[in-house]
């Protein structure tokens, strides 16, 4: 006799439905992982954007005439999650954002300004967002 062990077709459609249903299950949550892991880092970076923007105003009494790319040449080359500028540029005052270059509407932008008040344009909480 001549036995020959093989899957058969219906073995093989049940394993690739489990798999589906794992990738399913899995891919969203490691999405939302993605997410908030990007949004820390946009958190620490308005943060330390935020630091150098004080050094500069301690060295020339002003915020006006800092610019970005020279404040934090490292933070602004090297992102692609996340745009950032500084709106509302004063003597005494500025607004920082970091807009997400995906879909973020959970959180949205988020915002720090000199009195180091956080925000965001999302529908979840401040400090959900902010998780610094």
């Amino acid at each position: 006799m001549n036995s020959q062990k093989a899957f058969t077709l219906i073995e093989l459609l049940i394993t690739i439905a489990i798999l589906g249903i794992l990738v399913a299950i899995a891919y969203p949550i490691y999405s939302n992982h993605l997410i908030k892991t990007r949004r820390v880092q946009a958190s620490q970076n308005l943060l330390l954007i935020s630091q150098a923007l004080e050094i500069y105003h301690s060295e020339h009494r002003q915020y006006t005439g800092a610019k970005l790319n020279q404040l934090t040449p490292n933070i602004i080359a090297h992102q692609t999650h996340y745009h950032y500028t500084i709106n509302e540029l004063t003597e005494q005052s500025y607004v920082l954002m970091a807009t997400p270059t995906y879909k973020d509407t959970q959180c949205g932008k988020l915002t720090l300004d000199q009195l180091g008040e956080k925000g965001h344009s999302g529908t979840m909480s401040l400090q959900t967002c902010w998780l610094t």
